[in-house]
């Protein structure tokens, strides 16, 4: 059972920004990420808490590839054409992009159709749009807030963003094979 007291810090650290270059991606002037550093802030215990609760949801995604090994076991079984491609696909600033308010819903509307109770979902609920209306951090002597999309640097943001993002191609990619498949 956690204890409440676990998701109060005890002295929280005023979060902060980095810009975190990718250089694979230019050398001479890579682009780059800003990631809130919210180590120890104010939301930290909770989003902690809160990426445990939802890590076991990621399972669910149609599209979910635990690791390198889960891929290569799923191609073995797979019947390759020639005329087939492998693709892969890139949001561009992903964890900016989600609107709190779909993502939270998201997420929720996946944790009901898995059959997690009322209670649960709304603690889930509750403690996003805690640790999305709290993301604030200092750059200079200003203090800042993140009024869209989730910080990349708060533990839960990863879960977040797949969550949605499970959703979306839930809606938007695999109801064209659900639609195939009903229709025959």
């Amino acid at each position: 059972m956690l204890k409440v007291e676990k998701l109060i810090p005890t002295s929280p650290n005023k979060p902060s920004w980095y810009f975190l270059p990718k250089v694979h991606k230019s050398q001479s002037r890579p682009p780059g990420c800003l990631i809130v550093a919210g180590v120890n802030s104010v939301t930290e215990p909770l989003s902690k808490y809160l990426d445990w609760l939802l890590r076991p949801m990621l399972k669910y995604a149609p599209a979910y590839v635990k690791d390198t090994n889960d891929f290569l076991q799923a191609l073995k079984n797979f019947e390759w054409h020639d005329n087939y491609s492998l693709v892969s696909l890139d949001v561009e600033n992903l964890y900016i992009r989600i609107p709190h308010m779909e993502g939270v819903d998201a997420i929720v509307d996946i944790l009901d159709n898995v059959g997690k109770d009322e209670l649960f979902c709304q603690f889930i609920k509750e403690g996003l749009d805690f640790v999305l209306g709290n993301n604030v951090f200092v750059f200079g002597q200003q203090w800042f807030k993140q009024k869209h999309g989730m910080a990349m640097g708060t533990p839960v943001s990863c879960t977040f963003a797949n969550l949605y993002l499970a959703k979306f191609e839930d809606k938007y990619v695999f109801f064209y094979e659900k639609s195939l498949l009903a229709t025959h």
